[in-house]
């Protein structure tokens, strides 16, 4: 895919994130709260396109990158690592945790590493962080879809999962084998 449409494909994620429907009850179509935590959304777009998107807030501190998700609360400090075969590349470490950011686009804030910056970084194949000037981000990861029925089929990359999901009160349930595995609170 050319560069210049992944980035209108990101723009266009954003712009879906806050346009989309709020979720149905009645079939798996729309926005919702993942499991109702703040800041964690599953969008189930149109023509079989979604996403899962982390909502949270960040800050530089002393060459570091402090990333804290607003579902937990918890603020993850990250030292900012030059990757040696790739200038376009910078790795976050905390302790165990290795992170590889692949500039896309915006101002390249993680190579400057002293305030706020607006920049598209890809951790991998599906998924990127989309960085604010406001010292806010989203982490995004795209996935394909198809319900039949009481089935949901998700494709994350080349892996396919197939669920059942049912209503329950103001919630969709979805499962796997029976097991409860995520809950959908309808969100706009």
């Amino acid at each position: 895919m050319r560069r210049s449409e992944r980035i209108r494909i990101q723009r266009l994620n954003g712009k879906i994130e806050k346009t989309t429907a709020k979720g149905s009850l009645g079939t798996v179509k729309g926005k919702y709260l993942q499991n109702g935590t703040k800041g964690n959304y599953v969008v189930y777009a149109s023509k079989g396109k979604g996403f899962n998107s982390q909502h949270g807030k960040y800050e530089f501190k002393s060459g570091k990158i402090s990333m804290t998700y607003y579902d937990t609360g918890a603020a993850l400090t990250y030292t900012i690592n030059d990757d040696q075969k790739d200038k376009n590349t910078k790795i976050l470490k905390n302790k165990n945790i290795k992170i590889t950011c692949t500039y896309k686009n915006g101002t390249a804030g993680l190579h400057s590493a002293s305030k706020a910056f607006e920049g598209t970084y890809s951790l991998g194949t599906g998924t990127k962080i989309v960085f604010k000037k406001d010292g806010t981000f989203r982490q995004v990861q795209t996935f394909t879809y198809k319900v039949s029925g009481n089935t949901l089929k998700l494709t994350y990359n080349k892996d396919t999962q197939k669920y059942k999901w049912t209503k329950s009160g103001n919630k969709l349930i979805i499962k796997q084998n029976g097991t409860t595995v995520e809950k959908l609170v309808p969100s706009k």
